[in-house]
This record gives C-alpha cells, structure tokens and sequence, in this order.
C-alpha cells in the first residue's frame, strides 16, 4: 500500500506543496497563446465577413477573386484594404416612398 501513495503524490501535487514552480515559463506561454488566439479569432470573422461583402458586391469574376485572395492572404491588411476600397462604393441604392 505504501508504493501507491509514493506513486500518487508525484506530480504537480508535489510542486504544489512546496512551492516549487515545476513548469517554467507556462505563464507566459499560456498568455502568448490566449492573444494569438484571440487574434487569430478576430481575423477569421473579419475575413469571413468581407469575403460575404466582395460576393455580395458588384464585382466582376476577376475583381472577385483577387479581392478574395487579397483578404485571406494578407491578414487584417487585406480586410482593411478592402474597406477602405469599397466604402460607400457598393451599397445597395435606398429607395424612398412615393
């Protein structure tokens, strides 16, 4: 019985209760990852929604394309790009009563 309890308290219980800090630099790693990721999510849904935007523009096939490539291929630079380009340029007309 007593090689169960020697086998189950090594680990992180261990560095637990001494104080020791066993995984050096998880920290930093574990918040680097949360902002890349964070970034990475951000990116996605704004490359998601201009893509809907070019398709729904008045583009033509050429304009489309490259415009869709510019997007995923250059990260946050190409959806930037593409909202400074289509500004007010392809909004549907309003129609006004009577």
């Amino acid at each position: 019985m007593m090689a169960v309890t020697v086998l189950s308290e090594a680990g992180l219980s261990e560095c637990a209760r001494t104080d020791t800090d066993c995984l050096p630099g998880f920290g930093m790693f574990s918040f680097v990852a949360v902002v890349v990721g964070s970034l990475a999510i951000v990116w996605f849904a704004a490359a998601v929604t201009a893509t809907v935007a070019i398709i729904d523009s008045t583009l033509g096939v050429t304009g489309t394309v490259m415009w869709i490539l510019t997007v995923w291929m250059m990260p946050l630079v190409g959806v930037i790009a593409w909202n400074l380009h289509s500004r007010g340029r392809y909004d549907a007309p309003v129609r006004h009563p009577g």
